[in-house]
This record gives structure tokens, C-alpha cells and sequence, in this order.
């Protein structure tokens, strides 16, 4: 699977059986669509012959004309077909929204547990701050790097930073509280995008203590969460299994900001 790839896990539904994931459903709808416009095509073919369309010589655009004119004329109401494809845009729109939301919060927690790692051991920090940096200073918009490595300075410097709330106020506006939640939504983000990035490397590099620490503490960092079960489902479908499942839940300061 693909970095970046969240896919929602499958669940139930009581007694009604499994419910289908939103990829399924567009999959059973747009199955439907061939049959759907063979039969529209073979409806109008037969009114076309019935009311002698095939009678007269008419270019292209002179028949487009006619059906447009004919359609103009009444409102009339939208076929089965054309509403069908609307409910697959929907669907589609709302699958790519919730799959944003699941790659969002994945990169939330996966940045909450560097940052608990962090925290717990300075020295990890002295080693992975400065490909963290370089992470960050990848970017392909240079102004986008460079706003970036500033906004993460406090946490690429001190383990232990936390953002105070005279720092959290933006240009005056907002409320500091809410502005501050969401600047850590943000490192959060960007540092859990850092580790998706680097994972799954060289075995003796960065990428090799990342997966150690994935593969050794993180389903115990996931048991201190909120929404534990859902968040080992969400991770193992962006990393795969990893050892441990969690088994509780409990109160944590590292816990990760909702998204």
C-alpha cells in the first residue's frame, strides 16, 4: 500500500450483515451504469425511429440543436441514469473527504507519538531532529520550507517545548486557547508526515529507528488514547501490522490533539 493510502477498515452492522465500505458502494453503482444507458439509448433509438428522426439528413451539430431546443421547451424531470451518477460523484466526494480525515489524523497521531518519544528520550531527539529539519526543508514550494522550519523551530530545538499562550495568538485574532490547539494539530501533522515519509528505509538509518519505534512502542502509546481500537484500525491500514495491540484506555499528557 502506498504511503499516503488510508483505507477505511471494514465493520459491521448488527445483524444485517457487514457494511460495505464507500469504495464498494461505487463499485455496485457504477457496475449498474453500462446496463442503465444501454437501456436509455435503446429507448430513444426506438421513440427516434417511431416519430421518423431517421427520415431526414441532419448534421451533428443541426441534431444537437433540435434535442437541445426540444429539452428547453418543458422542464422535465432527470432520468434514473443521470441521478445514479450524481449519487457516485457524492459518494466519491464524500469517500476522498473521509479519506483526507483518516491520512489527517494518521499523521496527528503518528506525530504525537514521535513527540512522546521526543520528550521521553532527548537523545533520540539529537538524532532525528536534524533529518526532521531537512524533512521540512524538502518542500517543494521554498517558501512553504522555510515558513515551516519557523513554525517548528520551539520543538526542532527543545524536545520539551510547548508552545505558551502569548505565542498562540495570530496577528491579534482568534483566541489564544483555540489558536494553540491548533498550531500543535499542525506540528503534529507535519512531524506525522515526517515519519509516513522516512518509514520503511535503510534498516540502519532513520528510517530503521522509526520502524523500531512503531514495531516496540507504539500500540502502548495507542492504549493511553482516546478511541484506541479505531486508531490501531486506522494506523495498521497506513502501516500494516505492527507487535502489540493496545489493551486499555487511559489518561496521557501525549495525547494526541482531535482533528
Amino acid at each position: 500500500m502506498a504511503k499516503d493510502t488510508i483505507s477505511k477498515p471494514a465493520s459491521g452492522r448488527g445483524s444485517r450483515g457487514p457494511m460495505r465500505s464507500g469504495a464498494e458502494r461505487i463499485a455496485a453503482l457504477e457496475a449498474q451504469l453500462p446496463a442503465m444507458r444501454r437501456r436509455a439509448e435503446k429507448q430513444l433509438l426506438k421513440a427516434a425511429w417511431k416519430a421518423g428522426l431517421f427520415d431526414f439528413a441532419f448534421t451533428q451539430p443541426e441534431l444537437r440543436t433540435l434535442l437541445e431546443d426540444a429539452l428547453a421547451q418543458e422542464p422535465r424531470a432527470l432520468s434514473r441514469l443521470h441521478r445514479r451518477g450524481k449519487e457516485i460523484g457524492r459518494l466519491r466526494n464524500r469517500k476522498r473527504k473521509r479519506e483526507r480525515a483518516d491520512l489527517a489524523r494518521v499523521k496527528a497521531l503518528l506525530g504525537g507519538f514521535m513527540t512522546a518519544q521526543f520528550r521521553h528520550g532527548p537523545d533520540l531527539h539529537a538524532e532525528l531532529a536534524g533529518d526532521l529539519r531537512d524533512h521540512l526543508a524538502g518542500h517543494a514550494n521554498p517558501r512553504m520550507a522555510a515558513s515551516n522550519i519557523a513554525f517548528m523551530a520551539g520543538i526542532l530545538d527543545d524536545p520539551r517545548w510547548e508552545e505558551g499562550p502569548a505565542d498562540a495568538i495570530a496577528s491579534g485574532t482568534g483566541i489564544a486557547h483555540e489558536q494553540q490547539r491548533r498550531n500543535r494539530a499542525r506540528r503534529m501533522i507535519l512531524i506525522g508526515a515526517w515519519v509516513l515519509d522516512r518509514r520503511g528505509g535503510a534498516p540502519d538509518g532513520v528510517s530503521g529507528v522509526i520502524d523500531r519505534l512503531i514495531r516496540d512502542e507504539l500500540a502502548n502509546f495507542l492504549a493511553r488514547e482516546r478511541s484506541a481500537a479505531r486508531n490501531v484500525a486506522l494506523l495498521e491500514a497506513a502501516l500494516g501490522p505492527f507487535r502489540g495491540r493496545p489493551a486499555r484506555r487511559d489518561e496521557d499528557k501525549h495525547r494526541c490533539p482531535d482533528i
